[in-house]
């Protein structure tokens, strides 16, 4: 039975061994303090911009799609980096450097690794959509209660129409319903598909490439059993996530590459196990 303290020796051990490792977050590092920096200015902009409600809109879906398009591409670079460290921990690439998190962008199988990891969050998103609904009427009715405030220049509670207020207590319940539900039934699905980048590395490696759902099920089938304990991995690198928060991202160029090697030994920390069960079965 492997412990979540070897994976991290483990991830350390790599990261130690790696030349070059830190190199690996620079591209990310700096994409997100350019996001980071827009934001904020755009933000700033928001306020003269509301006066407008049709350029306000217009302006509301142009950060929706920019946002869209930020994780995308950030999805993309941090499964570049992971499939670079993959290959470092098989032996198959001794150093790293910065060019390494766009890598993937020139893998020959690049269709199959973007159509299956597309995929894995189509049905991600789908298995959320309860929890966005909640997490939406959260918003709305925030926003709503907000918004009338403001309009009407309230400076009380008690000044608010009392129909607006069940609305906005209906709206609010609502959504803290919706939004535990969706968390209890989105949170075990997102680590049963958690394996599927690794197991796409590996059958591409070994030319069993079938089809993007196979592998999706194959993630499920070998998480059955390690959902809790990876949650538990994941909870250990909490200190580092906040860490990466607070220095607008600085601390993800050691965050990043030790997160990624902690997720691929894990990985084969699962296989060597279950593999050791089926022989002791047999």
């Amino acid at each position: 039975m492997f412990t979540l303290s070897d994976i991290r020796a483990k991830a350390r051990e790599t990261m130690q061994e790696t030349k070059g490792i830190y190199l690996l977050s620079i591209i990310p590092v700096v994409i997100s303090l350019i996001f980071q920096l827009l934001s904020s200015s755009n933000s700033d902009a928001t306020y003269f911009y509301a006066l407008d409600s049709f350029y306000s809109s217009g302006y509301l879906l142009q950060m929706s799609f920019f946002s869209i398009f930020y994780g995308l591409l950030i999805g993309l670079i941090t499964l570049s980096i992971s499939w670079t460290l993959y290959k470092v921990i098989r032996k198959r690439q001794s150093e790293t450097s910065f060019k390494d998190a766009i890598a993937l962008f020139n893998h020959p199988e690049f269709g199959k690794i973007i159509g299956t990891y597309l995929l894995k969050y189509l049905f991600l998103i789908l298995w959320g959509i309860i929890f966005y609904i909640g997490l939406t009427l959260l918003i709305v009715s925030l926003v709503f209660i907000l918004i009338i405030a403001l309009v009407a220049n309230l400076q009380n509670i008690d000044s608010i129409p009392q129909e607006y207020l069940i609305t906005f207590g209906l709206f609010f319940t609502a959504g803290i319903v919706l939004s535990l539900i969706g968390a209890a039934i989105y949170i075990p699905q997102a680590y049963a598909y958690s394996q599927v980048e690794l197991i796409l590395f590996g059958r591409l490696d070994r030319q069993e490439y079938t089809s993007a759902s196979a592998i999706i099920k194959e993630s499920r089938q070998l998480m059955k059993g390690y959902k809790w304990k990876k949650f538990l991995l994941d909870l250990t690198f909490l200190g580092w996530f906040i860490l990466s928060g607070i220095t607008f991202g600085l601390a993800g160029i050691y965050t990043i590459p030790y997160y990624a090697a902690a997720q691929i030994h894990f990985h084969d920390a699962i296989l060597a196990e279950r593999k050791e069960t089926e022989q002791h079965t047999l």
